[in-house]
């Protein structure tokens, strides 16, 4: 008889660390469970975004970090990862072009300066295809080279 212990309100299959098949598949489900906390969420709006300072060339400059909300890094989604929580602020349903562009555009107002660097950021990675289509990452590079889109 296969042990369970009680997470919330679901049973959760114990599980041998050393069964790597296993353990994926618990991370997915807590993955999974996590997710639905972000049903429903709007796609034009980033997870976060803020204006501080970095440095550029030795010097001081205005910074805007915007984490645009994805699907999240398609190794978490499948349940192999357990390096960071990012996945935990995933949208369930891809966002497309227009609504990632969207998010820029949402966080742009966040700098209301005229001269200021721009950090992306993505549950995962920008440049993972699964999470942030070619599509998507061209209008994305084309809005940050018109500046404020």
């Amino acid at each position: 008889m296969e042990e369970k212990f009680e997470c919330g309100s679901a049973p959760i299959p114990f599980f041998d660390p050393c069964t790597s098949d296993r353990l994926d598949s618990m991370l997915l489900s807590l993955r999974e469970r996590a997710g639905r906390k972000n049903k429903g969420k709007s796609h034009s709006e980033p997870v976060a975004c803020w204006l501080g300072k970095d440095t550029l060339e030795c010097k001081p400059i205005p910074a805007l970090t915007i984490i645009l909300s994805t699907v999240g890094c398609s190794f978490a989604r499948s349940g192999g990862c357990t390096m960071c929580g990012y996945i935990n602020d995933a949208s369930i349903e891809p966002p497309g072009a227009d609504a990632l562009v969207a998010q820029l555009k949402s966080g742009f107002k966040k700098a209301p300066l005229s001269d200021f660097v721009v950090k992306i950021f993505t549950s995962g990675s920008f440049f993972d295809m699964q999470e942030v289509g070619s599509a998507a990452q061209k209008q994305l590079l084309e809005c940050l080279e018109q500046h404020h889109c």
